[in-house]
């Protein structure tokens, strides 16, 4: 076996690559990066392996992901992931859990299992999440993801680094509904409203964005224009499955309620007025493509009358699948999907026609699919060198190649997070030190070793009441002025107001489980809190107890000044704005071509570039 490590112990050394090979290391996510990853760390003679991913294989995963085959589709990844790369290596422990993270088994004592925590998610939830357990696990985490051309990979260490939430995310920006439904000024506008307004109005349910219109209408003449368009829903929807079904839309939508707009012509503003479509001549002169089907049909414009043509056509494929649907459920709807070939037909036609009526650009299938999915298309090769990246940085990791900042003078700045960006290729920077106004890492937290059958909530609360004496592990409290105790999404405790009898496993606390703890502070807009571990000892008896951590609590600001006053102006540029807007009938809001919105968009600042990511990956990227 030697002989298959050979280069990694001539170029580490046969002490760290020991390390390597006893080292546990956890991978959440066996999508993009998580096949180059997992192969990369099989290769290099990591050990002991565990992966977790809930997903399952499809066929748009194949293309990159290869670790998977076309017999793998509808199987677990993780499990298919597991049995192909132990093929490249079979001396190496790999498990694999098809589950989710959020699963009660996978609490902090099980992170605090491995040596080194890689995420591969595609979401910002999950990531913050196992983010905040490896934090609590005392962990190193290493984060990764793609978007097409660009990546980047993370170091996040406790009291160290900044966490993955030390920097707050870019919150998506969605073009409001007013421009959506009356005043589209780019392509996107157009595609939403044909995916999120009018595919919903005719197949499913209203999305989020339309819903809000009902609540925001302000004055009886708005909800009269609520009440017709809702009366014209219905009509168009009684004639589901009908061969006219098609045809009356299309008069509806793209000249009725038109001719209805430029009555309000004194109350709207248009970059050019639309101008509603003459339906009977268009419906007579559709022509079906001579290329359809093929490659160049899908990427480039269609003429109106082609649009008619696949508009006609998809509407009346939808519209009987809908009619079947019905019949045996009344509760029956169609979501939009991607890769469903009469939905995308639908969205990229009626996308067309709006975009007539409006003289707004037009664009092909291929762009309208990956514009109405909201998708990055993503490039194993991006995912290749990413996932290089990430087992560089683990094995300085598992050298223990970091340190605090004040010990033997080394700093944080000896670590770099890479970025891969544009032309100039792989860029780094330092770490940097975390966020003190970080909710995730700068929280309190200490470990409380119980008996989890014997030990009672009113003992947890005269435990974090009773005054401290400042020693690891001794028995006293934490002389807090408590307000509240709470599990999940369960408040136990309210200003001593709860069943204080109870013992914790009678309030369903399990070993692993975190009470945050909510404290009263003295100090004028700060917040005192602490992450509270329980850890079931079952030798313990009645009220003993262990209390493991600093007793040294600090107290947080609620939120920095300088941060507030940048949100109070930004809220009042955009409320200003939004003044504008109304008073000029949002004359100028534009999107350049591209779903508004991204978190994944690359920010060029001083110095090397930042993406924010949320995915690497599964599908084409969701900008989510």
């Amino acid at each position: 076996m030697d002989g298959r490590y050979k280069h990694m112990i001539d170029s580490l050394g046969p002490d760290l690559f020991d390390k390597i090979q006893n080292s546990r290391v956890l991978m959440v996510g066996a999508g993009g990066i998580g096949c180059e990853l997992l192969k990369n760390l099989v290769l290099a003679g990591f050990g002991n392996i565990e992966i977790i991913d809930l997903d399952t294989i499809d066929l748009s995963n194949l293309n990159r992901q290869f670790l998977f085959q076309h017999k793998h589709i509808k199987q677990s990844k993780a499990h298919v992931a597991r049995e192909t790369a132990l093929k490249f290596n079979p001396h190496v422990n790999i498990k694999s859990h098809h589950n989710s993270i959020y699963e009660d088994q996978y609490n902090v004592p099980w992170f605090k299992s491995f040596d080194l925590v890689m995420g591969a998610l595609d979401n910002l939830k999950a990531r913050q999440y196992v983010n905040q357990k490896c934090i609590q696990a005392g962990v190193p985490l290493i984060e990764s993801g793609t978007a097409g051309h660009l990546g980047q990979t993370s170091l996040h260490v406790k009291d160290i680094s900044r966490c993955y939430s030390c920097d707050p995310k870019p919150v998506p920006k969605a073009p409001a509904s007013c421009t959506i439904r009356s005043t589209p000024t780019a392509p996107i506008h157009c595609i939403v409203w044909a995916k999120s307004y009018l595919f919903c109005k005719l197949f499913g349910e209203d999305e989020d964005a339309i819903k809000e219109d009902a609540e925001s209408a302000q004055n009886t003449e708005q909800l009269e224009t609520l009440r017709k368009e809702s009366e014209a829903t219905s009509r168009l929807r009684n004639a589901l499955g009908t061969e006219e079904f098609g045809k009356m839309v299309m008069q509806q939508v793209f000249h009725d309620d038109i001719e209805e707009l430029l009555n309000q012509k004194e109350k709207l503003s248009w970059r050019k007025e639309p101008t509603p479509l003459d339906v009977n001549t268009l419906v007579s002169n559709a022509v079906e493509a001579k290329d359809k089907g093929s490659t160049e049909f899908e990427q480039r414009e269609w003429t109106p009358e082609e649009a008619a043509h696949v508009f006609l056509e998809s509407t009346s494929k939808l519209s009987k699948r809908m009619a079947e649907g019905l019949k045996e459920d009344p509760n029956f709807t169609l979501e939009f999907d991607k890769d469903d070939q009469d939905a995308m037909d639908f969205v990229t036609a009626c996308g067309n026609l709006r975009a007539h009526v409006y003289d707004i650009e037009k664009k092909s299938r291929w762009d309208t699919k990956e514009m109405a999915g909201n998708i990055i298309p993503a490039i194993a090769t991006t995912n290749a060198i990413i996932a290089g990246l990430v087992v560089i940085t683990a094995i300085r990791v598992i050298d223990g190649k970091y340190a605090p900042i004040e010990v033997e003078g080394k700093k944080t700045e000896q670590w770099k997070n890479a970025y891969l960006a544009g032309p100039g290729g792989i860029t780094t920077e330092p770490i940097g030190p975390y966020n003190p106004l970080c909710v995730a890492c700068q929280t309190n937290f200490l470990t409380l070793r119980v008996n989890l059958n014997t030990y009672t909530l009113g003992q947890l609360a005269d435990l974090l009441q009773h005054e401290p004496e400042l020693a690891e592990g001794d028995r006293r409290g934490l002389g807090l002025q408590l307000e509240a105790i709470e599990l999940g999404d369960r408040r136990l405790l309210d200003f001593e107001d709860g069943p204080v009898e109870k013992t914790l496993s009678e309030l369903q606390t399990k070993n692993g489980d975190v009470f945050i703890v909510i404290a009263d502070c003295d100090e004028p807009g700060h917040t005192l809190t602490v992450d509270l571990m329980v850890e079931h000892v079952d030798s313990m008896e009645d009220n003993f107890y262990e209390l493991v951590g600093s007793r040294k609590l600090a107290s947080r600001p609620v939120s920095n000044p300088e941060e507030e006053k940048k949100e109070e102006e930004e809220k009042k540029e955009d409320g200003q704005k939004s003044l504008k807007r109304s008073s000029d009938d949002m004359k100028t809001d534009q999107v350049n071509g591209q779903a508004n919105g991204s978190s994944k968009k690359a920010k060029q600042e001083d110095g090397p570039v930042h993406i924010d990511l949320d995915a690497d990956d599964d599908g084409p990227m969701l900008i989510e």
